[in-house]
Formats: structure tokens, sequence, C-alpha cells
């Protein structure tokens, strides 16, 4: 299995329980430090928001409710994110670009899938400048910044 050990906040935006439980425990598995699961955008964006995210895996359809806000938030700040979904590429057009994993997935899939947009050591854009401090985007409100953090 591929290691994961380099992502260390995931957040799941998954509206099945089941299929969120599964992701949870794949990122797990792989070695992401911390998780967080919500069925709902809002939730989500809060998260976004509020903490640090190194990856998001994104339904599309969350009860008749559609991921758009997230990615785009996710995609303006340089957030790696992919879309693990029931929905075909085509039917939504308007999300923006994203490794595409169709339900039912393989782990291996979902894997290569997050490999391709937060390969192992290249985490996020910001970490090559800072020489001896670790670095993620944080998002507050609408804005973003680049913040090197303490510790981490």
């Amino acid at each position: 299995m591929q290691s994961l050990s380099h992502i260390k906040h995931a957040l799941v935006l998954e509206d099945q329980y089941l299929v969120a439980d599964d992701l949870e425990d794949l990122l797990r598995r792989s070695g992401c430090d911390s998780v967080f699961c919500s069925g709902d955008p809002s939730t989500a964006l809060n998260t976004i928001f509020d903490g640090l995210i190194d990856l998001a895996i994104l339904d599309v359809n969350l009860d008749y409710e559609c991921c758009h806000k997230v990615a785009l938030t996710l995609a303006a700040g340089q957030v790696p994110f992919i879309y693990v979904t029931g929905q075909h590429r085509c039917t939504r057009p308007e999300l923006p670009e994203a490794p595409w994993v169709n339900k039912p997935y393989r782990e291996e899939d979902v894997l290569a899938a997050i490999l391709k947009v937060c390969p192992s050591g290249d985490l996020m854009p910001e970490e090559s400048t800072l020489a001896n401090s670790s670095s993620a985007v944080r998002l507050t409100g609408n804005h973003v910044r680049s913040q090197a953090l303490q510790g981490r």
C-alpha cells in the first residue's frame, strides 16, 4: 500500500456514512494523521476556513447539494483534492479540474489519484520556499494566505 504519511490533515466530504468511514480508514491505514469527515458542504467549508487541510476527497452530490463551493474554495487555496463519486465527469463540467475516481472504487485507484495531486515530498507549493519550517495554506474567510507553522 502506498504511504500517505506526508499528509497530516485530510477532509472527506461524503454524505454516505459507510463510504466516508471506508475512505477515512483507507487514509489512516495509509499514514494520514487526522481525517475529518462531513456530509455537509457548509461544515466542510468551516473546517477548511478554521484549520489546515492538506488534502480533500469530495463526493459530488451530497443530499441534493453539490460540492461546487467546496471545490472552488480548495482550488483557490491551492489545496490538493480529488473527487470520489458516482457521477460521470461529463455531467459536471463546471467543477474545477481534479482527478476523478468513480464509485464503486478500488482503494488502489483512490490512492493513485491522491498521489497524483499530493505526491510524497510535494505537499504544498509553499514548502519549497521555506527553509526549516513547514507550511500549509490557511484559508480565512475569503482570503488565502500562506503561513509558516511553528512546531508542526
